[in-house]
């Protein structure tokens, strides 16, 4: 005789799926928090000299 139990197996899959979500979820928000600083990065790098001048400018 087989034993089976529907609900447990229902369970499982529903905490693979929600696993999986999570998962997903994890990636995608590193992956655009990665995009941001990577972006900011090349924001300053392309204005370094603009953004130190204004600095020293300020201090004056």
């Amino acid at each position: 005789m087989i034993n089976y139990f529907p609900e447990k197996f229902e369970e499982i899959a529903i905490n693979n799926k929600r696993r999986k979500d999570l998962d997903a979820r994890k990636k995608k928000g590193n992956d655009g928090e990665v995009t941001v600083f990577k972006n900011l990065i090349k924001i300053f790098e392309n204005n370094r000299e603009f953004l130190l001048d204004g600095m020293q400018t300020s201090k004056k």
